[in-house]
């Protein structure tokens, strides 16, 4: 698959009269101050309205903005929102995002965070983020990217915990881009479209490559990490129907692993297809959205847990302890999603989903394949597939139940009042109920008050409930990481910008 979407890039460049040539039906760069900072949004409440009128602290990013940042990917991106850090962690191999929001040090990557693809999730059941199984989002295919920054679990349910990231495709425009840099990087993309008055079709195909930066180690120790990545996003609307779908494939090697491992073992592949099928109709009083979801998640690693001839109690190792994971991760989801105007001052929407998760197969590579102590069974340099207890690689293990509903309301001519609870009930540990709530009063000089309050969980990741590892033991006992969330924020425009303060 490497080489065929390769190929195509490459052979859709030489028949390409230029490197970068297109432009969207939307132009952002041709926008006034007043548009820009009245560009819709859809994240906050599951409706278009301004970031202003959204009941969230909402950042929102064109896709003018990240083309001039020189942004490559989504995760670099999030650096620029208030309150938001990206960088590497431990997890995933040492090849995996680690985001922090709101002063949260959290290991696991990204999974207080929700990551939807035009509104549809992206995170993986198995570990509860989306670094993991993807380790870049590429910005080609964007329109604009819409973050909440605070929990969204009253209308997305799990991982809406203190953040929110929807990405907006591009429906327009069609250019061929080639860059290069430092490090060896090449990066070639196309976005293809075509529209009628019935029709819109969008293609997106990319493949990246770098050589890798010097690590060195405090011993001298020298290596590389070189990379590759290639993204296929393809999307077709015939009237009300339309289907999404999305892979990725990305191969790693030689990088440090736990911030001091390096090793010429160490690798790992990853794989993810998403595929979104569904009709939505509306008219002027009622709207529906019915969709169905597949995701499918594969990761192969393996790299240096311990060098030799460290002491694990029962002697020195006599080589290199290696080990990494095998997985494969799958979600269903069903979803009906409805709107309502109720009368010119109020409007409802609600829905439902259903989602099942499982993994089909789930290993643990390791050349010692006894947990407690380490070294006694050892096996011989090659790394081996230690299976995982049977009753752990159940094909399914998680049944999910969604219900939510959110209601809006013009209260007086300068004050918009909102409410909305969702339920979800879990196959494995139980149910949890999030409310949010929140005021928007309009001042005489155009200045905003909004003032929210917002519960969210984060769901128990099937990993931590159900699978022992060399490295982890699993608690089935686990029940969801909870926050409650209190916001004052001021929102004033002034002729050439925008001031919000949030506390």
């Amino acid at each position: 698959m490497f080489c065929l979407i390769q190929r195509i890039c490459l052979l859709s460049l030489l028949l390409s009269s230029g490197l970068m040539y297109g432009q969207d039906d939307l132009d952002f760069s041709e926008m006034s101050l007043e548009d820009l900072l009245n560009v819709e949004v859809t994240v906050a409440s599951k409706s278009e309205e301004t970031i202003a009128d959204a009941p969230s602290s909402v950042t929102v990013f064109t896709r003018t903005e990240i083309e001039q940042m020189g942004i490559r990917d989504v995760y670099q991106l999030l650096n620029y929102v208030p309150g938001f850090q990206v960088n590497n962690g431990v997890a995933g191999n040492g090849k995996a995002n680690t985001i922090h929001i709101r002063g949260s040090n959290n290991s696991n990557p990204s999974n207080r965070v929700l990551f939807l693809l035009n509104g549809q999730r992206l995170n993986a059941s198995h570990y509860g983020g989306a670094t993991i199984f993807m380790s870049t989002l590429a910005t080609g295919m964007i329109k604009q990217v819409e973050i909440i920054r605070g929990p969204g679990s009253a209308l997305y349910g799990s991982n809406a915990f203190l953040g929110v990231v929807n990405i907006v495709t591009r429906t327009e425009g069609s250019d061929v881009t080639l860059k290069a840099g430092n490090l060896g990087y090449t990066d070639a993309s196309i976005h293809y479209s075509a529209n009628t008055d019935d029709l819109t079709f969008n293609v997106f195909v990319r493949a990246s490559s770098d050589d890798g930066d010097d690590l060195e180690l405090v011993d001298g120790t020298v290596t590389q990490d070189p990379s590759e990545e290639n993204d296929l996003f393809v999307s077709l609307r015939y009237k009300g129907f339309f289907i999404n779908a999305l892979y990725y494939e990305s191969e790693d090697e030689d990088y440090i692993v736990f911030g001091s491992l390096p090793s010429d073992r160490n690798t790992s592949q990853k794989e993810k297809t998403s595929i979104n099928l569904g009709y939505e109709w509306s008219n002027d009083k009622w709207g529906v959205k019915a969709t169905a979801f597949y995701n499918d998640h594969e990761w192969y690693a393996e790299g240096s847990i311990l060098p030799a001839g460290i002491d694990t109690g029962a002697g020195p190792l006599p080589d290199e302890w290696i080990g990494g994971p095998n997985y494969h991760n799958s979600d269903e989801q069903f979803s009906l999603d409805f709107s309502y105007n109720v009368d010119e001052k109020s409007s409802l929407v609600f829905g439902g989903t259903f989602r099942q998760s499982g993994n089909d197969n789930a290993f643990s590579l390791s050349n010692y394949i006894d947990l407690i102590p380490i070294a006694p069974f050892y096996t011989g340099p090659e790394v081996i597939r230690y299976h995982l207890p049977e009753g752990m690689r159940a094909e399914v293990i998680r049944d999910v139940v969604g219900i939510y509903a959110q209601y809006k309301r013009q209260l007086t001519e300068n004050l918009v009042g909102i409410a909305g609870v969702r339920y979800d009930d879990y196959s494995d540990f139980g149910d949890t109920t999030n409310p949010r709530g929140g005021l928007i009063y309009t001042t005489k000089n155009d200045g905003k008050w909004k003032l929210l309050y917002g519960e969210a969980f984060r769901a128990p990741d099937i990993e931590s409930l159900w699978q022992d590892s060399p490295i982890t033991l699993s608690n089935p006992n686990l029940v969801p990481e909870t926050v409650a969330t209190l916001e004052l924020a001021y929102i004033h425009k002034f002729e050439k910008a925008q001031l919000g303060i949030t506390v």
